[in-house]
C-alpha cells in the first residue's frame, strides 16, 4: 500500500512509483502522534524545556545548512568535488554531505512543530499546577484551617467557657469553638481517636496568652492593660453582643441542634468558594486544550496549504532540469499540435533558460518565465551542450549567419564527436555578416540533388594556432538529423567562393584563388 506504479511509467515519484494509501495513512498517524507529543510539551514546558531547546537549536542549524547548501547548489562557479582527485576522499566527503543534508532536512522538518509547541506554551498556565493534577489551595483557607487546628487543641472546658462567655471573645474564635464542639458532640470518641482529651489537654501556661485576652474589649469594671488592647488587631477586638453572659451550656447545646443545618450550609458555602478556583482552573485548562487543538488544526491547514500551494510547485521547479533554446525563436504552445497558430502562447528567443519537466517524443513540457506550456524537444539543449555551442560563436555575425537550428546542431555534433573545446582561445566559428558574400559557410547540393535540405559546409578555426578545418554535413529529410560527410584542412585565409561537384570530385574554391579538391 505504500507505493503504486504510475500509469505512464514516467519519472515521477521513486523510479516511476508514486505515493500510495499506506503512505498517506502512515503520514496521518504520524501527524496525530506529533500533535499529541507537542501539545504535551507545550503544556508541561518546564519538564520538557531541554527537549524543546534542543529541537529549536536543531531547527535553526537545519535552516542554516539548508540555506548554505542551497547557495552552493545554485552557484555555477563552485564545485566542491573538483579539488578531490582521490576517489576515497571524494566518497568520504559525499557521505559527510549526505549526513549534513539528512540532519538539515530533519531540523527543517521540526519547524512547524516548534511553532505549534510555542503557541501551546503561550496559552498554557503555570506547569506546576497543571502537571501535578492538584488544584492550588487558597492562602486564606490555609490560614483558616491552621487557626481551626489550633482551636481544636483546646479542651472541652475551655471551649465551653468561650461559648458561655462569647461576648468576651471575638466572633472568629467563637465560631471556631462552636464548630469543634459540634464535631465532638456528633462523634463522642473523636477526642480519643485524635489523641486529645480533657485530662490530657494542658491549659495555657499564662492567662495572657489565651485568645480571651487577645480578643477581649476592656469594660469599665475590668480595664485591661493598655498595651494589650493597643497590640490587638481591630477585627480581633471585642464587639458588643446582646447575648447574656450567664447562658448555660445546655441551652447552647440545644441551640446547636437547631442550627446544625445552617452551620453545615455555611461550611458548604465556604468549601464551594474554596473549590471554585480549581473549577475555574479546570475550565481554563479546557480552554487551553481547545485553543491548542484549534491552533494545531490551523497550523496543519496552513502547513498543508503551504505544502501543496508553494512547496510542491517549488520542489517541482527546483528538481526539474534546465534546458536552453538553440533556435532563434521557438514557439511556446498550449498543446502538442504543430502547424497552427491558435495554441501559440509566445516566442522564446535563443539562449533562454527553460524549466523542463518532461520530454515525451518530439515535445517537452516546460515553464518559461512562470508560464507553462509545451515546446519542440529538438530545440532544447542541456546546460553542457548549450555552453559548448554558445562559446563557438566568435561574434554576433557568426551566430546570425547560421540561423537554422539544424545547422547549429550540426556544428555541435562535430565538436562533440571530435572532442573539441570551444572558446576564444580554442576552436570557434567566425563569419562575415549574413548578407555578405563570400563567407565561411556555403549551402551546396553535393550528395543528393533531390534532397529536401541542402548540404551544409562551414569553416572553424583555432584561435591559438590559426589552423582552419573545412567541414561538411547533410541532413535527414524526415528527422532533420545532421549526417557527417567529411572534414579536411582549409587555407588559413580566405572565404568559400564556390563548390563544384564533377563526377564525384568536389572542388572547394576560395576567394583568394586557393582551392581544396576532394574525392567522394
Amino acid at each position: 500500500m505504500l507505493l503504486y506504479k504510475t500509469i505512464d511509467g514516467g519519472s515521477s515519484g521513486f523510479g516511476g512509483f508514486g505515493i500510495g494509501a499506506g503512505a498517506v495513512l502512515s503520514l496521518l498517524a504520524g501527524l496525530v502522534m506529533q500533535f499529541s507529543a507537542w501539545t504535551t510539551i507545550g503544556i508541561h514546558r518546564k519538564e520538557h524545556r531541554k527537549y524543546f531547546c534542543t529541537a529549536l537549536i536543531w531547527c535553526i542549524a537545519g535552516w542554516l545548512c539548508f540555506i548554505v547548501g542551497g547557495a552552493i547548489a545554485v552557484s555555477d562557479n563552485v564545485s566542491l568535488f573538483d579539488s578531490f582527485t582521490d576517489y576515497n576522499s571524494a566518497v568520504a566527503l559525499l557521505y559527510l554531505f549526505s549526513l549534513i543534508f539528512f540532519l538539515a532536512v530533519v531540523g527543517v522538518g521540526h519547524t512547524l512543530w516548534i511553532v505549534y509547541g510555542g503557541m501551546v506554551m503561550l496559552f498554557s498556565s503555570s506547569s506546576s499546577s497543571i502537571s501535578s493534577g492538584r488544584p492550588t489551595r487558597n492562602p486564606a483557607q490555609e490560614k483558616a484551617d491552621e487557626f481551626l487546628n489550633q482551636v481544636r487543641r483546646r479542651s472541652d472546658e475551655e471551649l465551653k467557657t468561650i461559648l458561655q462567655h462569647k461576648e468576651d471573645y471575638n466572633e472568629r474564635l467563637v465560631r471556631a469553638a462552636k464548630i469543634i464542639m459540634l464535631e465532638r458532640i456528633s462523634t463522642p470518641d473523636s477526642s480519643v481517636s485524635s489523641g486529645i482529651s480533657d485530662s490530657t489537654v494542658t491549659p495555657p501556661a499564662e492567662e495572657t496568652s489565651d485568645d480571651k485576652y487577645k480578643a477581649y474589649w476592656p469594660s469599665a469594671s475590668n480595664p485591661a492593660p493598655e498595651t494589650s488592647s493597643a497590640a490587638m488587631p481591630e477585627q480581633e477586638r471585642f464587639q458588643p453582643s446582646s447575648v447574656a453572659k450567664d447562658d448555660s451550656f445546655d441551652a447552647i447545646r440545644e441551640s446547636w441542634k437547631t442550627k446544625a443545618k445552617e452551620e453545615d450550609r455555611k461550611t458548604a458555602g465556604v468549601q464551594s468558594v474554596e473549590t471554585a478556583a480549581p473549577m475555574v482552573r479546570s475550565s481554563k485548562n479546557g480552554h487551553i486544550v481547545l485553543i491548542s487543538i484549534l491552533a494545531g488544526v490551523l497550523l496543519a491547514v496552513g502547513g498543508i496549504s503551504t505544502y501543496f500551494l508553494w512547496y510542491v510547485p517549488y520542489a517541482k521547479d527546483k528538481d526539474a532540469p534546465r534546458t536552453y533554446v538553440v533556435a532563434n525563436n521557438v514557439f511556446l504552445r498550449s498543446s502538442r499540435t504543430a502547424g497552427i497558430e491558435s495554441n501559440i502562447l509566445r516566442k522564446v528567443p535563443y539562449g533562454t533558460r527553460v524549466i523542463t519537466y518532461n520530454k515525451l517524443g518530439d515535445w517537452a513540457e516546460v515553464k518559461v518565465d512562470g508560464q507553462e506550456g509545451v515546446m519542440a524537444a529538438p530545440y532544447l539543449l542541456d546546460s553542457l551542450d548549450f555552453a559548448l555551442l554558445d562559446r563557438v560563436w566568435d561574434n554576433n555575425d557568426a551566430k546570425e549567419c547560421i540561423e537554422s537550428s539544424k545547422c547549429r546542431l550540426a556544428i555541435l555534433d562535430y565538436f562533440k564527436k571530435n572532442h573539441l573545446q570551444s572558446g576564444q582561445h580554442a576552436w570557434k566559428f567566425y563569419a562575415n555578416p549574413v548578407d555578405q558574400k563570400p563567407n565561411t559557410v556555403f549551402y551546396p547540393r553535393i550528395y543528393n540533388a533531390n534532397s529536401k535540405y541542402t548540404d551544409f559546409v562551414f569553416i572553424v578555426g583555432n584561435g591559438l594556432t590559426g589552423n582552419r578545418v573545412l567541414v561538411c554535413y547533410s541532413f535527414d529529410d524526415a528527422t532533420e538529423k545532421p549526417i557527417f560527410r567529411f572534414s579536411t584542412g582549409a587555407p588559413q585565409t580566405g572565404f568559400i567562393k564556390n563548390i563544384v561537384n564533377k563526377s564525384g570530385n568536389v572542388r572547394i574554391i576560395f576567394d583568394n584563388n586557393e582551392s581544396v579538391n576532394l574525392s567522394l
